[in-house]
């Protein structure tokens, strides 16, 4: 792993490369990627790896060229699996609702970095929720729930936290461009390339 990347971030490659995840397959509960180094502006291929993400247990692939690849031990992709949970009750109703709203959007955006959509870890519509006035607002990640409930408490909301225990899982993410992988372990493979073609 660490020759790929560090040979992919020195561009040891004689050139500039980008990457082509050219297969995806799922296979138990792993999950194998087929890259295609090329060489910026051209189609000649200089190397293909596999990399195994043993013990996937979440992933999202978008087609696209990739620049970046890097292997995160700590990541907001990991806090579903590395991070205590919690649940986070409130009381109270805000005089703007709509401010409300804009205002925990703007803070979830901020500490996921758009990686994790607004909404995952809500317990209904925000706006039902809030105007019920009290109850469980989210259930999910200590660290985003405390963002939530600074914000709710900014807007004069009692709160409180419930937590779920501590899962420490020993997960890695594998991140390349929009892309990632949510895995135990990865192992990168480098492949013979077949020059018949």
């Amino acid at each position: 792993m660490k020759e790929f990347i560090e040979k992919f971030k020195k561009a040891t490659f004689e050139n500039d490369v980008y990457l082509v995840p050219a297969k995806i397959l799922e296979e138990q509960d792993s999950l194998l990627i087929h890259f295609q180094v090329f060489l910026v502006d051209t189609t000649d291929l200089v190397q293909e790896w596999k990399v195994t993400c043993s013990e996937t247990i979440d992933y999202q692939h978008n087609f696209e060229y990739i620049e970046d690849l890097n292997v995160y031990q700590d990541h907001v992709l990991l806090w579903k699996a590395n991070q205590e949970q919690a649940q986070l009750f409130f009381k109270g109703t805000p005089q703007n609702t709509n401010e409300l709203v804009g205002e925990l959007y703007i803070k979830h955006q901020e500490v996921t970095q758009g990686w994790i959509p607004f909404g995952t870890f809500l317990n209904g519509p925000l706006e039902w929720l809030i105007k019920g006035g009290d109850g469980l607002l989210a259930s999910g990640p200590l660290p985003l729930l405390q963002v939530y409930q600074t914000v709710l408490n900014s807007f004069g909301i009692s709160t409180s936290l419930l937590s779920k225990g501590k899962t420490h899982q020993p997960y890695q993410v594998l991140v390349f461009a929009t892309s990632y992988v949510v895995a135990k372990e990865f192992q990168f493979e480098m492949m013979a390339i077949d020059k018949r073609n």
